[in-house]
């Protein structure tokens, strides 16, 4: 059996993984990898902790069940839905643990259109908080209907706001409600009050932009400011009286490694307590009393009590999903090119709960190995090889350079987005992913090392491509560049510096190719501009000041044939971006091929367009690059 695109695309995910209180049972969401229609579905399922196979589904998956939680006494879980309108409503249900079967009870009216956020029970169980924004006036609605629907920059913002409901009976207040977007929010562990950060919108550039932090007492709803912070942080949490969170290292940078800190209610004082020298925290979460820390390391992910205490370090991605029991049990999302798995760890004994896969092992058969070289400057670079086992040396192989570039891939990562890897597998090419500079897990250093020329990640990819040729059987005329987002614009990059190694060919998805328009037109400017080191609003446009990174300004050096894939919705890597490209190769007498995917955003796509996605990219790959080699004729 061979491993086909339907195999890919209809495999499911894992995530949101929770433990119950007695630390028997898990929950979690299982999504399909790819959209079948506009909406998106997702379902819930049980398993129970440290038995084989155990997963089952509660929920139909014909909905979008999402985020599960048990409540502090374990007796329901509860998670966000539409079900009384696909991809309209938005309401939290409660399911009873002991009868699963039964027909989830809605809490949260069933008619609200508007997205709940963040939620989280009150620690005696009798209240859930959440965010959400007012929903729409009859004559707003109406103003829509007819077609009247203007959108005046800076009017009619959607603000979240801070509510509490009564488990028992329902009852809802709103504690905030101003004219700013609560983002996230964490109960007290005495249950009085609750933390929340408060952002100008909703808008992913505020909330690069930073915000501030308030503390409201859910009885008098006082709220009182404790800190403004200068960019994005994420994972608000309490531990005993005072606030800790992840956030960027320095406390002011937008691009850096992360780190935990603390807010002391005592004294006021925000201090750096972990993390972010050389390595990086990734997520924080209160675990039944525990403060558990998700961190990276080079290619380790780790699992720290905030004591000190490690409780998980290995080679896996866990990313998608974890958590951790008071009792030291563990639970986590375990990925591989074949797909996502759930596993319990009890007393260091590895469980596999799940069977979610389509890939049947004997279908894909690869080697793994995990590559730690230096860059050409001497500091750390590593990452991963995956060899077919039906291969031949010296292998074909497709360097896919991850986005960001603040991310980092180990064992299991989808480093394209669109599962490439398990795919080119199978047709045969070896598959290198490159930790390079510009990304996590290394500290601060590593991160900041990109900005004002995010090129600099180029020069690690041919150093880690070229330590892979001479190590481990590539064949140096067959590597071809490829990548999605960050990695797009990468690939765009190693084909127009070709001096430096020849790349046969490229495959660049939803990349940029010029930086001043680029930071400009993304629904993250700041975010852009900090990358490139140039805010273009500020200077004089096309003076070249982002000019050395941008690829349209080195097309003259372009030798390989290229594949642009791109969404025409894409808002963080506007498509213009790929046309522009396309255009000024065609210009210079260059055929590259441009496959453009009508409602396609940056990323989650529909099934039916990465089913045509992977197929492009293996005729691509057949026509310009071969998995085999033609032998000479004979004399």
């Amino acid at each position: 059996m061979s491993v086909t695109c339907t195999m890919i695309t209809d495999g499911k995910r894992p995530q949101d993984i929770r433990i119950s209180p007695d630390g028997e049972r898990i929950v979690y969401s299982l999504s399909p990898r790819c959209r079948a229609q506009k909406e998106a579905v997702s379902s819930i399922w049980i398993a129970a902790m440290g038995r084989a196979n155990s997963s089952k589904q509660v929920t139909p998956g014909i909905f979008n069940d999402v985020a599960p939680e048990f409540s502090p006494d374990g007796r329901y879980i509860s998670f966000k839905s539409d079900r009384l309108h696909r991809g309209v409503t938005s309401t939290i249900y409660l399911l009873p643990v002991e009868d699963p079967g039964e027909e989830a009870l809605p809490l949260t009216p069933t008619r609200n259109t508007t997205h709940i956020g963040s939620y989280q029970w009150s620690p005696d169980g009798n209240y859930i908080a959440f965010t959400s924004a007012d929903e729409d006036t009859e004559e707003k609605t109406n103003k829509y209907q007819k077609g009247d629907d203007a959108r005046v920059w800076g009017e009619d913002w959607a603000h979240a706001r801070l509510r509490v409901i009564s488990v028992h009976d329902k009852t809802i207040t709103t504690l905030v409600e101003q004219q700013a977007h609560v983002s996230s929010l964490a109960w007290s562990s005495d249950g009085e009050s609750l933390a929340y950060t408060l952002l100008p919108s909703s808008r992913e550039e505020h909330m690069i932009n930073g915000g501030d932090i308030y503390v409201v007492n859910v009885q008098s709803h006082i709220s009182r400011k404790v800190h403004h912070y200068a960019t994005r942080i994420r994972d608000l949490n309490w531990f005993e009286d005072n606030l800790v969170w992840v956030g960027v290292h320095d406390g002011e940078s937008i691009w850096s490694s992360y780190a935990v800190w603390q807010w002391d209610s005592s004294t006021g004082h925000i201090t750096k307590v972990a993390h972010g020298e050389k390595d990086c925290a990734r997520a924080l979460r209160s675990c039944r009393g525990q403060l558990v820390t998700y961190v990276q390391h080079g290619l380790m992910d780790i699992l720290d009590v905030f004591s000190g205490q490690r409780i998980f370090s290995n080679r896996w991605d866990i990313g998608a999903g974890w958590d951790v029991h008071d009792t030291g049990r563990v639970a986590l999302c375990k990925g591989s090119p074949a797909g996502e798995e759930v596993i319990s760890i009890i007393d260091g004994q590895q469980v596999q709960l799940s069977s979610h896969s389509n890939i049947p092992p004997t279908a894909l058969r690869y080697s793994t190995l995990a590559i730690e070289t230096v860059t050409q400057d001497g500091l750390p670079l590593d990452g991963m090889l995956y060899i077919p086992e039906d291969g031949h040396k010296p292998y074909p192989a497709v360097v896919i350079s991850h986005g960001g570039p603040y991310w980092r891939v180990t064992e299991g990562t989808d480093a394209s987005l669109f599962s490439w890897t398990p795919w080119l597998l199978s047709l045969g090419y070896a598959v290198l992913l490159p930790n390079y500079r510009g990304g996590a897990s290394h500290g601060a250093r590593y991160a900041e090392a990109v900005t004002g020329d995010p090129s600099v990640s180029y020069q690690d990819i041919v150093a880690f491509t070229e330590h892979c040729i001479s190590q481990y059987g590539i064949d140096g005329q067959r590597v071809v560049s490829a990548g999605w987002s960050y990695g797009g614009y990468l690939t765009y990059i190693a084909l127009t510096r070709q001096a430096n190694f020849h790349f046969a060919a490229g495959i660049a998805g939803a990349g940029p190719s010029c930086w001043d328009t680029m930071v400009l037109t993304s629904d993250v400017p700041t975010f852009q501009g900090a990358l490139t080191g140039v805010l273009s609003w500020k200077t004089q446009l096309y003076a070249g000041t982002a000019g050395p990174g941008s690829p349209m300004r080195h097309l003259d050096g372009v030798k390989s044939p290229l594949l642009i894939l791109h969404g025409e919705d894409d808002a963080r890597v506007p498509v213009s971006q790929a046309k522009s490209l396309h255009l000024a190769l065609r210009a210079r007498g260059h055929m590259p091929e441009m496959v453009l995917y009508p409602r396609e955003g940056h990323m989650d796509w529909e099934r039916l367009h990465v089913v045509h996605m992977l197929q492009t990219i293996e005729r691509f790959l057949r026509k310009h690059v071969p998995h085999t080699i033609e032998a000479p004729d004979s004399e």
